[in-house]
């Protein structure tokens, strides 16, 4: 790769990671946060890395509450309080030893209780398929550039906000596309990785007029292998979200400014790894009045499968 192109691409990177920082003057959202796209696959920042004809699958169960109603940073009186549960899905395949192909499906339960009652919302929410390519990796890869973009499509409608809130529906009932740069960078010599990644979503208007507003996502990832099975790993995720649109007028309850700590444990056994994290919000700025996050625990699994490896 010449030295233009890995300037390039360092540039690129840099630029997106960059964006957020303006940004942190506006305010926040709890009506789409719970679209976020989920980066619990990046538990193990080895598949950053395509490798040729390798199956990655991985399996998340997450369970995430609240119950405190922001006005910006501030919390205010509420009778108001949610539980979700997620069920997920993802997989890539190595095309090439530069290239993958990525799938993504989730299934969610959101029970919402306002003042005493009990909104419940279950279902499928949107499949995801994008491809990945890594731009640039050094010799022996302690450096490794990637990146990639994809499409969202809605496995359910999204129903009138009239009679459904927001927060407790499955889906966001949108097409849209996504769009992330990632750079992992290895210290062998302390068996240190350290991984920055940024991720762009944007979403058109559902079957009710409704349109959840475009997102940035950038992520510091910290992971230190102590052996051959076990990973330790610290996250430090910010999302912004920018206001919502019904029927072309700005939502008033939608926009965020959020960061989240989320330390992690991988337990590697051969082609199996098993990955405990816990999420736990830093700091929260809402844009009008919505329940903000009091934290998740979740659990995946991931398994690897080298079909190079496969007799016939």
């Amino acid at each position: 790769m010449s030295n233009f192109l890995y300037k390039f691409s360092i540039l690129i990177i840099g630029t997106i990671v960059s964006t957020t920082i303006p940004l942190y003057s506006q305010c926040g959202c709890s009506s789409s946060q719970q679209f976020l796209p989920p980066l619990h696959w990046l538990g193990s920042s080895e598949i950053s890395i395509s490798q040729k004809k390798r199956l990655h699958l991985d399996f998340m169960y997450k369970f995430a509450t609240g119950n405190n109603l922001y006005k910006g940073t501030e919390i205010v009186p509420s009778q108001t309080d949610y539980k979700f549960h997620f069920i997920d899905f993802f997989s890539t395949y190595g095309l090439t030893n530069y290239t993958s192909i990525d799938f993504y499906l989730d299934y969610n339960f959101r029970l919402l209780n306002q003042y005493g009652f009990d909104t419940k919302g279950y279902g499928f929410s949107n499949a995801s398929l994008g491809l990945r390519h890594t731009f640039y990796e050094s010799e022996n890869s302690d450096l490794v550039i990637n990146g990639g973009s994809g499409i969202k499509i809605p496995l359910m409608k999204f129903k009138p906000i009239e009679e459904y809130p927001i927060i407790s529906q499955p889906t966001n009932g949108s097409f849209g596309f996504y769009a992330f740069a990632l750079l992992q960078k290895s210290i062998p010599n302390i068996s240190l990785n350290l991984l920055l990644y940024s991720r762009f979503d944007y979403n058109f208007k559902n079957n009710i007029d409704y349109k959840f507003a475009p997102s940035i996502s950038s992520s510091l990832f910290l992971s230190r292998r102590f052996s051959t099975k076990f990973v330790a790993l610290a996250e430090l995720r910010h999302s912004f979200m920018f206001q919502d649109k019904y029927k072309d007028t700005t939502y008033p309850n939608s926009g965020a400014n959020l960061i989240f700590l989320v330390p992690r444990l991988t337990f590697i056994f051969d082609e199996i790894s098993i990955s405990p994290y816990f999420e736990l919000p830093i700091y929260q700025n809402y844009k009008g009045e919505q329940l903000g996050a009091k934290f998740a625990i979740g659990i995946n699994f991931n398994y690897v499968y080298n079909f190079s490896r496969r007799k016939f």
